[in-house]
């Protein structure tokens, strides 16, 4: 805790060969992680490239599969409690043997999901297209008549009923029938040789031509015919639907175990790549965390023979973070800032504390945290098994429960006032009557916080030798606050200390001043004083805890008086309506505050506390291991 875990870096030369077989076990072992070439692509070209365009024909095929999984009916507890898939057992095997496989069982199921569904799918458009335009034609005439000869032309189409009068002069025999109350069918037969005039007359008009059915015979009869197709595609669509469906069934497990095995593949030719071969031998080069130091040296015993390894600390070593639970769950709200470098203080330990207990501190209620406690047991016995994401988040909601829990207690907040009143139940503080000495606990908070973070980064300073960046802003700061806690200690106790306190402040000052001046040159330094107007405003940004505190608390108190009134003014129902208003009220109230108190909890670490010590930009040890979700190789 606190530092990552130590990480060395080993070239191995030995047999090319060997190496090769080497890399094999080590992906089995999982032991350390490959330090990649800068062109380890070049090595490789022809069968990552393969690997590839295989993985990416698998997840096509996979999605195209996934639109016609069955739908399933919305199930609340298989959701919260899903089933953990079973582990396939497959042997082990080259990769030449892998991506040959593979690449036969792409072509079998590139064959099978072959469908003819677009084509059927395009045929029933066009055909309720036809039964649409067909509602427009006169019911009692022949369709064949709207068929075009040598000599007479027919065009059949919409127009609007007010524009009928525009069309009465044109040459030829009109059929008009009013559709609606705007529009109307309008079919012309007309000698062709006055096709100009009539077409260029009903344009003019706004005439919208509509083609009739292919299909000859009296409209009835043809409508009758296009429904008989219509049935026919239907059930030909729902019967290529239902084989797609037990095609996704029978068929997603497999694919996902292919997947499986091409990202084996792909993940053993980019270590492969990071090799660097001669004729007879190779180099490999590799990042293993001290734990794993005598496993790897048993390996390398035992696969290599004859070897040459070069160890040492770099510090470009990826980061190994090793907390234990539920402080590990907390590394991911350290990850949204960024990693931690190598070497580097790892905040995680201090961030699961602090966060847990400002977000208690603003949300503050003790039901709001007993109900967080068992939203975060449900999630990790239930989707927490099978999602590590899940779990760690279910540990976050524990812990930031827990002192949810405890903070209300002490703030006598049970849904408000609640059951504090109904169960006479004792407290320390209310914070909706003493709201100052709430404040001075928030930035009593508020000023060991930001002391933990100038103290770490002192530490950080020294660590590497970086003194003048030690001196500011950590021991100016950190001296600045002595003085501040001198001059109040003395007003509590009696004891005037306000010299000791001031002179601390201008030493403080003056150091500042000092370093900026060796730092940043004479007019920068005489900015410095701006420093501490910037340290006031972080300090004073943790007066947030209590905001947010009183604001969970006076919602809680308005669903309770609105609940009273409906209980006390409406007859008969009005204890049902009250007791909708308590449970929605205090769910809304839970909800909107936890969300602020998590937001305002990660923006008092990235803001106030990080900028005092943390450097992120470090990259996260990654394993060379194959990443299996649902085989095992053995």
């Amino acid at each position: 805790m606190f530092f990552p875990s130590k990480i060395e870096h080993a070239s191995i030369i030995a047999s090319k060969d060997k190496l090769e077989n080497f890399l094999h076990e080590l992906q089995r072992e999982g032991i350390c992680q490959i330090a990649k070439l800068e062109n380890w692509e070049e090595n490789i070209i022809d069968e990552y490239s393969d690997a590839l365009t295989l993985k990416s024909e698998i997840e096509r095929i996979k999605d195209e599969l996934h639109q016609y999984k069955p739908s399933q009916k919305l199930n609340p507890i298989e959701i919260l409690f899903p089933k953990e898939r079973m582990i396939e057992i497959v042997e082990d095997r080259s990769i030449e043997e892998i991506i040959q496989d593979v690449r036969k069982e792409v072509s079998r199921l590139k064959e099978e999901i072959k469908t003819d569904l677009p084509e059927l799918k395009k045929k029933l458009e066009d055909e309720m297209e036809k039964l649409r335009d067909l509602e427009i034609f006169p019911k009692d005439v022949d369709l064949s008549v709207y068929t075009n000869s040598d000599k007479i032309r027919v065009i059949t189409g919409l127009i609007l009923t007010k524009n009928e009068s525009n069309i009465r002069d044109l040459p030829g025999v009109k059929i008009i029938k009013e559709v609606d109350k705007r529009t109307s069918f309008l079919a012309i037969f007309f000698l062709k040789k006055d096709s100009e005039l009539v077409l260029s007359k009903v344009h003019e008009i706004g005439f919208s031509p509509v083609k009739p059915p292919e299909d000859r015979g009296k409209p009835s009869d043809v409508r009758a015919n296009i429904l008989k197709r219509i049935e026919v595609l239907k059930e030909e669509i729902n019967k290529e639907k239902e084989r797609l469906a037990k095609l996704w069934e029978t068929k997603n497990k497999k694919l996902d175990m292919v997947l499986d095995e091409i990202n084996i593949v792909t993940s053993r030719l980019e270590a492969l790549g990071s090799m660097e071969t001669g004729y007879a031998l190779a180099r490999l080069n590799v990042w293993i965390p001290e734990k794993n130091w005598k496993r790897f040296l048993k390996l390398v015993k035992k696969e290599l023979g004859k070897y040459y390894i070069i160890a040492e600390e770099k510090e470009t070593a990826p980061t190994l973070l090793e907390n234990p639970q539920p402080i590990k769950a907390f590394e991911r709200i350290t990850a949204l800032y960024g990693f931690p470098k190598y070497g580097r203080i790892d905040p995680t330990p201090i961030l699961a504390f602090s966060f847990a207990l400002f977000f208690g501190f603003m949300l503050t209620d003790a039901a709001y945290g007993l109900a967080m406690i068992a939203i975060g047991l449900l999630a990790m016995i239930g989707i927490g098994r099978t999602k590590p994401e899940m779990k760690d988040f279910s540990f976050v909601i524990i812990l930031s429960g827990i002192f949810t829990l405890i903070l209300g207690a002490l703030f006598g907040s049970w849904l408000g006032s609640l059951l504090t009143d109904m169960f006479h139940i004792p407290y320390w503080i209310d914070p909706m009557k003493q709201a100052t000495i709430v404040l001075g606990i928030a930035l009593i908070l508020g000023l060991t916080h930001i002391s933990i973070g100038l103290t770490l980064g002192l530490i950080e300073k020294i660590k590497k030798k970086e003194y003048l960046d030690a001196l500011r802003p950590s021991v100016t700061m950190l001296t600045f606050i002595l003085g501040l806690l001198v001059i109040v200690c003395g007003g509590i106790t009696g004891i005037d200390l306000t010299g000791i306190g001031l002179t601390l402040i201008g030493i403080s000052i003056a150091l500042n001043f000092v370093g900026a001046y060796l730092q940043n040159g004479a007019i920068l330094a005489g900015l410095s004083i701006f420093d501490y107007t910037g340290f006031l405003g972080d300090w004073f940004s943790y007066a947030r805890l209590m905001s947010l505190a009183l604001g969970t608390g006076g919602i809680a108190l308005a669903v309770n008086f609105m609940a009273g009134l409906a209980n006390n003014m409406i007859p008969v129902i009005g204890w049902i309506i009250a007791l909708l208003i308590i449970v929605l009220g205090h769910t809304f109230n839970m909800g909107i505050n936890a969300l602020g108190a998590f937001v305002h909890s990660l923006r008092l670490h990235f803001l106030e506390f990080f900028s005092k010590f943390y450097v992120g930009g470090g990259k996260p040890y990654s394993p060379f291991h194959a990443k299996k979700r649902i085989m095992e190789v053995r």
